[in-house]
């Protein structure tokens, strides 16, 4: 019942609506690198009408070597900590923002399952990097258009009812850095939160889930509590 209620409300999801809504009202650009959402991030970022606006380059770095490469992951990172681990998630936007320049940047890393965890690292962990330029403005939350289907609330509620370890951002690690190249000399802050989703979501729930708690710490940039 889990998964078909998850299956439904993918369906029916406006988190992506709500971001690019208000990247493109606020004249911001956003660019993901991800590992275990494998382009799904992306994929929804440019669900988008006008998401042109606000994204023009995304990466999936699914590999070590791939981190490595294209983020300039340190390899002793990788070893000495683990490719789903919050280090390696802040090497990543580190890595992202420094290539790219752009107001926010966005990484996962995770284990997306039915294999591949273990007692340290079960499945369904995972671990958010959102990056963002020191003194850029975003709305107040009272600015936040509401979602009013009904239909959606109703799917959101019984699949946050059905799950039996909810999703908990038990870890946060905020840091602010100054990124220098060629291009540019900016300010940035990386915010890491680590989530535990419940393992009992087939694969493909368990990808749209890690998208939708990015898409979800994005909007909570964007629009900040008061």
């Amino acid at each position: 019942m889990l998964n078909l209620i998850t299956g439904l409300y993918s369906l029916t999801s406006k988190t992506q609506e709500k971001v690019g809504k208000l990247l493109i009202e606020q004249g911001l650009q956003i660019r993901v690198a991800e590992s275990c959402t494998g382009g799904l991030l992306s994929s929804r970022l440019t669900d988008v009408s006008g998401s042109s606006n606000y994204t023009r380059a995304n990466f999936v770095t699914y590999s070590n070597q791939a981190k490595h490469l294209i983020l300039e992951v340190d390899n002793e990172i990788v070893e000495k900590y683990g490719a789903v681990s919050e280090e390696c998630a802040h090497a990543m936007a580190e890595g992202l923002v420094h290539k790219t320049g752009c107001d926010i940047a966005v990484c996962t890393t995770g284990i997306a399952g039915p294999t591949g965890g273990s007692v340290e690292k079960p499945v369904g962990l995972l671990y958010i990097a959102v990056a963002t330029k020191i003194g850029t403005s975003f709305l107040d939350n009272g600015q936040q258009a509401a979602d009013n289907s009904s239909t959606i609330e109703v799917i959101e509620s019984l699949r946050s009812n059905l799950e039996n370890k909810n999703s908990v951002s038990d870890s946060e690690f905020e840091e602010q850095f100054t990124i220098h190249n060629s291009q540019f000399t900016v300010d940035y802050s990386i915010t890491v939160k680590k989530f535990l989703l419940n393992p009992k979501y087939n694969r493909k729930n368990m990808k749209f889930m890690f998208t939708e708690k990015a898409l979800e710490m994005v909007l909570e940039i964007l629009c900040p509590a008061v």
